[in-house]
């Protein structure tokens, strides 16, 4: 066989590559540490590692580098020295800084390059007076990088004006916004722990009075930092808040700066960070009128409602502890003349979280005008922003609100609201009129309402509770002549979800008073008294077997109950239909629901012997509604041929089939049908049919030779559910 045609040419190819000779690419002048490339600042070349070597001598830092060029600078002169690599095509590499000790190289700063072949850092040189420092530069290809150019800048950058704090930039008026870079700046020892001891610049804040700071930090490019502000006292710096910069390159904090004291803002690059550009925003609010306790704004009585604020509000050690997070206050004072309870509700705006407190001022000892605040109450602002206090207030008492952010950085608005709580109903209460009454009811302000409600001796009554919210309400009947609430109830139910039934006794009857109170939050209600018809409490309504009955389900009337009988086991068929939401339960003698109708539905059970209910049951809304039960009890049906299962005979034979259904349904009609087998398509063929009554014997001659078979199937009446038998045979042969 002959070899193909591009097979031969691959070959041929491949014999051809083998026998070139492979050419190594000539190394960089700068290839190895003895002849580095000599740099002048400021200093930008063009280099490449194509070709470069590796030397068993090379130093390493993390990544580690194979090939590896080389560059020198010798300098005299103190200052940062900025490193800048710029690597070409498909080059992912490292650029190093040693300066050389003697024999020894010691690591100055190591970065990689990154996704766009960008690296950069910067470190200090500190020559000695009249001495003079030797740095190497290596450039290394990462191992499994491609080969390739690059451009190393190398420079002396200007020191920033505002490097150390004699020069710190002053920030005199705020709010104020200033752009600072930390290229060039240095890291002396003095300087406050505000990063990893970078590189740092200085900025200066002196306060006239005292005020609230709030500053904001925004980094550009790769830069990562800390800033601090701290405080001078005498000569020494104390750290008083801080920050550093997250994943966006934004750090922000806020302090209390006291009266006449003089502050630095010192932003210090992190270790391992490119130097950059940076924004201070530096903002001091205008305090609130309220922030501090000799200040406390005055209360109007009840109900009365303030807005106020924690912006610019100051945090003061004598601040009582609200929270885990206490932070600047702001203060009220409520005068309160009753013997009551007394409410404060609390609504924070934005993004305020706050604690909310209520302070006694308490003597310390006796006969001393010296006092001390007792926190009264105390709770904090939910996820809605909303906090509620309730304490006794004493009459002549002087109670003193306070109103505490939680966080640095999140002051905002908030609206405080003093409340006193509706006076508690007296029995019997307000009389129900025409069977419902309306009502509001709020856990803290007017938990309780009273109806006076008449009912008469040896009569049962049904007492309903709606309300939309489906928050749950408690009911309790109180015994006529009733005088106080104190007083132990007939009847009392923790959370009337569902309709509650009472029958006055042989000695009841007159006014009772009804008291409903609210559980947790505030709603609407409407209660509902009426007499208990039959088809509210079980046994329910008798139902007719078949017939169809019309009825309606409301609020006030949430249920009714109908019940029909199963004498032996049958068929039952329910049908329901509305035009509105109503929940159908089929439910058995012990009360268990096992079904449920779906309106406009027909559902069809097999149930044994005894007694079972339809609950219908109002949603939320009036509906109307029809229900048919129809219970037929379960036949079966059998077909003999000549008294057994199948028959062999002669053509022209007539057959006797006879069919019986059992027990006996009375009237109605048996259909029997017989089939042909036909053996050319391999089915049954229709052939034949009778409509007799139950039990019938019908004569039957088959037309012809072949496999026959014959069905009763009884079709049901009023009282019996309709049965098929299972097929008998005739096979007509005439061997």
């Amino acid at each position: 066989m002959k070899p193909l045609p591009w097979l031969v040419a691959l070959g041929a190819l491949a014999f051809g590559l083998a026998a070139m000779p492979i050419t190594a690419a000539t190394p960089p002048p700068n290839d190895n540490r003895a002849n580095a490339q000599i740099l002048t600042l400021p200093a930008q070349v063009a280099g490449t590692t194509v070709g470069a070597t590796t030397e068993a001598s090379d130093p390493q830092c993390q990544p580690k580098v194979r090939e590896t060029v080389w560059y020198k600078l010798s300098r005299t002169v103190p200052g940062p020295i900025l490193v800048g690599l710029q690597a070409m095509g498909d080059l992912d590499a490292v650029v190093a800084a040693y300066e050389v000790q003697k024999n020894q190289l010691k690591l100055r700063g190591c970065e990689p390059t990154d996704k766009s072949g960008r690296a950069l850092f910067s470190f200090e040189s500190n020559p000695p007076p009249k001495t003079t420092l030797v740095y190497l530069f290596v450039v290394g290809q990462q191992l499994n990088s491609d080969p390739g150019d690059f451009t190393l800048t190398v420079k002396a950058p200007a020191r920033p004006t505002n490097d150390e704090r004699p020069g710190a930039v002053p920030l005199e008026k705020l709010p104020a916004s200033v752009w600072g870079t930390t290229v060039g700046a240095t890291a002396d020892e003095g300087d406050p722990d505000c990063g990893e001891g970078g590189p740092s610049v200085w900025y200066r804040l002196s306060r006239a009075e005292k005020s609230r700071l709030t500053i904001r930090f925004s980094a550009r490019g790769n830069l990562e930092a800390g800033v601090c502000a701290v405080l001078k006292v005498r000569s020494q710096l104390r750290v008083v808040a801080g920050g550093e910069t997250d994943d966006k390159g934004d750090a922000a904090f806020a302090f209390d700066g006291d009266k006449g004291a003089l502050y630095y803002l010192v932003v210090s690059q992190a270790y391992g960070s490119e130097p950059g550009a940076f924004r201070i925003l530096a903002s001091s609010p205008a305090r609130p009128a309220n922030d501090e306790l000799v200040q406390a704004t005055a209360m109007a009585a009840p109900p009365s409602t303030l807005q106020g604020t924690t912006a610019g509000a100051t945090h003061d050690a004598a601040d009582p502890g609200c929270g885990e997070k206490a932070g600047p206050t702001v203060w009220y004072r409520l005068d309160w003349k009753n013997d009551s309870l007394v409410v404060l509700r609390v609504h924070a705006q934005g993004d305020l979280d706050a604690a909310v407190c209520v302070a006694e001022p308490v003597r310390e000892k006796a006969r001393t005008p010296v006092r001390r605040l007792e926190i009264v109450e105390s709770g904090e602002t939910d996820k809605r922003g909303d906090a509620q206090l309730v304490f006794e207030g004493k009459p002549g008492g002087t109670y003193y609100v306070v109103v505490t952010q939680l966080g640095a950085m999140a002051p905002g608005p908030f609206r405080l609201a003093v409340l006193k709580p509706d006076d508690p109903p007296v029995a019997p209460g307000t009389p129900l009129r025409g069977g419902s009454g309306r009502g509001f009811l709020h856990p803290l302000l007017d938990p309780n309402d009273a109806w006076a409600v008449p009912l008469q001796k040896g009569a049962s009554y049904r007492l309903t509770i709606v309300n939309n919210s489906g928050r749950c309400l408690s009911l309790a009947v109180y015994r006529p002549r009733t005088r106080s609430f104190d007083e132990d109830p007939a009847i009392a139910v923790d959370c009337a979800e569902e309709s509650v039934f009472f029958t006055p006794g042989p000695d009841g009857g007159g006014i009772y008073p009804v008291l409903l109170t609210a559980k947790s939050r505030p709603t609407a209600y409407r209660l509902y008294v009426s007499r208990v018809q039959a088809d509210d409490t079980g046994p329910g309504v008798l139902i007719e077997n078949g017939k169809r009955v019309n009825g309606s389900v409301s609020p006030g009337d949430p249920l009714d109950l109908y019940r029909f009988d199963v004498t032996t086991r049958s068929n039952v068929q329910i049908e329901a239909s509305s035009l509105r939401d109503v929940g159908i339960q089929l439910k058995d003698s012990e009360g268990h629901t096992f079904a449920r109708v779906e309106p406009g539905t027909t559902m069809t059970r097999v149930l044994g012997t005894g007694t079972y209910y339809v609950a219908i049951r109002a949603e939320e809304r009036t509906a109307k509604y029809a229900l048919r039960v129809l219970v037929r009890y379960v036949t079966a049906t059998t077909i003999s041929v000549d008294g057994g299962r199948s028959v062999r005979i002669k053509p022209g034979v007539t057959v006797s089939v006879q069919t019986l259904t059992e027990p006996d349904p009375g009237p109605g009609t048996t259909r029997v049908q017989a089939d042909f087998f036909d053996v050319a398509t391999g089915t049954w063929v229709f052939r034949q049919l009778w409509d007799v009554t139950p039990g019938s014997t019908i004569s039957f001659t088959p037309s012809t030779v072949g496999r026959w078979r014959v069905r009763a199937t009884f079709n049901g009446n009023r009282l019996a559910s309709g049965s098929r038998s299972g097929y008998g045979t005739i096979i007509v042969a005439t061997v």
